[in-house]
């Protein structure tokens, strides 16, 4: 009965903080309630449930959709790197090709597969296997010849070898058709709602990139990739991750890569507050919280 009663009283607290975000009062606490408390209900996958992970643990990432796919992109940018001034030799190649390839092809779209090879994820990947069971381990520590026997597997190849998959994780508007999803299920939000909540957009979107702002993801390899608010291509906020790669214009060099994580269509301009962004295309610096105007501050 207590427990009944409890649950009753947080879901009416909840509420609350739904109604006071349709009326357009959107405020940090209720927004970091409201993601904390959805953790679970979000089935532990998808958006709402990745901002909120991130909300709950400040430590290095090592679960996740964020973490997958950047685990995924980096393990093929640290494959590519040291062949972007020298041509890729099908003999001796590193340790590492295979989960690269695995990796790249996880990334890349159906529709991709089927205009370059014709085919479909599924039988890419039984092809994708197919090519791997041939290799095996050589005496320096690196896997045998990539051996191609037909024309199909030489075409699959190629394309993973050659070419990754551009566009940002996810957008502002799959985290509000996610939330949107969450609150309907908890019976906190009416479907006809909905609009409402959307609406709000840019204040919860704002205070998702401040959520995710200045943590690491573990890359599984030993080293982490920086999440960051930064502009995007189109002047808008965004969240990209930033992870050091060795070898990407000189093979002695070391270049930071950055890939494009959260997009959402907020301009800089119009929802940073004064002495918030910097100059050019560079990784905001500093901690950020969403203020009373809807705006990224500064924490004060």
């Amino acid at each position: 009965m207590k427990t009944q009663l409890l649950e009753t009283i947080i879901a009416a607290g909840m509420r609350g903080s739904i109604e006071r975000i349709l009326g357009g009062d959107v405020r940090s606490q209720d927004l970091h309630t409201l993601f904390f408390s959805m953790r679970q209900t979000s089935g532990g996958k998808g958006i709402v449930s990745e901002i909120a992970h991130f909300i709950a643990h400040p430590e290095p990432r090592t679960q996740g959709i964020t973490r997958d796919e950047l685990r995924d992109f980096y393990t093929f940018m640290k494959f590519r790197a040291p062949f972007e001034t020298s041509r890729l030799e099908m003999t001796d190649i590193p340790a590492t090709v295979p989960e690269a390839l695995r990796a790249n092809l996880r990334r890349t779209k159906a529709s991709t597969l089927k205009r370059e090879v014709g085919t479909n994820p599924i039988r890419a990947k039984r092809v994708l296997d197919r090519i791997l069971a041939r290799v095996g381990p050589t005496g320096s520590g690196g896997l045998s010849r990539l051996t191609i026997i037909d024309s199909e597997e030489l075409a699959l190849l190629k394309l993973l070898a050659s070419r990754v998959k551009a566009g940002p994780l996810f957008t502002e508007q799959d985290l509000m058709k996610d939330l949107s999803r969450v609150l309907q299920k908890r019976n906190l939000l009416k479907q006809t709602e909905s609009s409402g909540l959307i609406a709000q957009k840019a204040p919860i979107s704002i205070f998702a990139l401040t959520s995710m702002h200045n943590h690491q993801v573990d890359l599984g390899d030993g080293t982490t990739a920086a999440l960051s608010v930064a502009p995007d291509k189109f002047g808008n906020l965004a969240i990209f991750a930033f992870a050091e790669i060795v070898g990407v214009s000189m093979s002695s060099e070391i270049t930071k890569i950055g890939h494009w994580v959260f997009q959402t269509n907020l301009p800089i301009a119009r929802y940073c507050e004064q002495g918030v962004a910097p100059g050019e295309r560079n990784a905001f610096i500093g901690d950020f919280e969403l203020t009373a105007k809807g705006t990224l501050g500064r924490v004060q």
